[in-house]
């Protein structure tokens, strides 16, 4: 395979040292090492590694936070070192694509794996987005481009390394600068998500309408910068069944019997569930939950009728 670089990042040095040996020991290139939330993201953004190893035991914020931020400003895939399967599973929206057993003595193979399985997933990942026209993308604060997915660079027909750094009035449209300008400041003075449709221009000057959600990434309380997923909005939310179904399981398997009366303080749970699954159904508000759950009880239906259930 390609050469690789990774960040690694743990509160503990010994465990440092240790993956960083057994990493070399694979060929695998470690360009740097961090200690905490903070100096992960801060490492992430400087090196753009092509993945991040990460404990998620280290203290606040949590790896599982730290993780969240490099994912939806750098679109940086995590490999989580952990033991606990409820770790495993708390982490799923937050940007991981592999997890692996604490690493001892001789057990370099097993890290090998490991991070060929994340790499892996990380690309069919990529290759996801691109069949679905999902584009992702992050700008920082004044609105400058800190990362965008494969897919992005498909519909701007321009690599990553041409566009980040731009200003994103060189990729919209003139008539939704303005717009954009206001989702950004509604997203972070509210720390929510807010959803628009824009106008993105191609490489020969056309435009393409996209509907697009702005959500604000925070650590520590400071703006980050502002995650962007863009989609070309489909006429019916039944031309994504397939989509509707695994999003609606999800939902249905995390907020099992709390459906109806989910709090506005964890929406944004669901939405980074959402955004796991490359779902392009825009933000989830308490009114579209409603509408997700009567979705979701005919799709139940269906299923039955066709399985010859009463």
């Amino acid at each position: 395979m390609d050469s690789c670089t990774i960040l690694v990042v743990d509160n503990e040095l010994d465990q440092v040292m240790l993956l960083e040996k057994e990493l070399q020991a694979l060929q695998f290139t470690v360009v740097g090492r961090a200690k905490n939330a903070r100096e992960a993201v801060e490492l992430t953004g400087q090196g753009r590694p092509d993945l991040v190893l990460m404990d998620i035991r280290m203290g606040s914020p949590s790896g599982i936070r730290a993780a969240a931020v490099i994912w939806q400003l750098y679109l940086t895939p995590v490999l989580f070192v952990t033991d606990f399967t409820d770790e495993r599973q708390n982490s799923l929206g937050a940007g991981a694509f592999g997890f692996l057993p604490k690493p001892r003595v001789g057990e370099a193979e097993g890290l090998r794996v490991a991070v060929e399985a994340a790499l892996y997933n990380y690309e069919t990942f990529n290759v996801r987005t691109q069949e679905y026209n999902l584009a992702l993308f992050a700008i920082n604060p004044s609105g400058r481009l800190l990362s965008l997915s494969k897919s992005a660079e498909k519909l701007w027909e321009r690599p990553r390394v041409e566009l980040v750094g731009r200003g994103l009035e060189e990729l919209l449209a003139p008539e939704s600068m303005e717009e954009s300008r206001r989702l950004v400041k509604r997203a972070v003075d509210k720390r929510r998500s807010f959803g628009a449709q824009i106008n993105i221009m191609m490489k020969g000057g056309q435009r393409m309408p996209l509907q697009a959600s702005y959500r604000p990434v925070f650590l520590n309380g400071d703006a980050k910068g502002i995650s962007i997923t863009a989609w070309q909005k489909p006429s019916s939310l039944n031309e994504w069944p397939d989509w509707n179904r695994r999003r609606l399981e999800l939902i249905e398997k995390k907020y099992r019997a709390r459906l109806e009366e989910v709090e506005a303080n964890e929406l944004e749970d669901l939405q980074e569930q959402a955004d796991n699954y490359v779902e392009p159904l825009g933000e989830i508000d308490p009114d579209r939950l409603k509408e997700l759950r009567v979705i979701y009880e005919n799709l139940k239906r269906e299923e039955g009728r066709e399985r010859g259930e009463a």
